[in-house]
């Protein structure tokens, strides 16, 4: 349950991050973005049907990182070039982890266990009753 505590902590502090001035971390070893970036591609084996609140956890995070990041640029657009100095993550490839994600979630929704929404007998049931009884 480390990587819960971890990545809750991780979408506690990505608004600050995401927030600070350009200028601000010239002295870092490596940009904060540059952590972003490897973080939400890192986290993307995160959305796991085996285990709920690893998902959670991992769609916390992607929630936090895309509502607190100005623009989205792809880096290989080159439509976008006009407007990569005003983008928050300019150094990420947007339409590959999208794709990626999209194919994770697709087949984490697959993956879900079909019984729970699924009227075995074609009848309906009261809401509050278990369909199993």
């Amino acid at each position: 349950h480390q990587l819960v505590a971890a990545m809750e902590a991780l979408t506690l502090i990505i608004r600050p991050l995401l927030l600070l001035p350009p200028d601000h971390h010239i002295h870092a070893q490596v940009a904060p973005q540059d952590t972003i970036c490897q973080a939400l591609l890192s986290t993307l084996p995160g959305l796991d049907a085996n285990d709920p609140s690893k998902t959670l956890v991992t769609l916390k995070f992607y929630c936090s990182v895309l509502s607190s990041c100005g623009p989205i640029c792809d880096r290989d657009d080159p439509s976008a070039e006009h407007v990569m100095s005003s983008c928050t993550l300019p150094q990420m490839y947007w339409a590959d982890w999208v794709h990626e994600l999209l194919d994770r979630v697709i087949m984490l929704l697959s993956n879900l266990d079909q019984s729970r929404g699924s009227d075995t007998d074609g009848g309906s049931h009261d809401p509050g009753s278990d369909p199993r009884d």
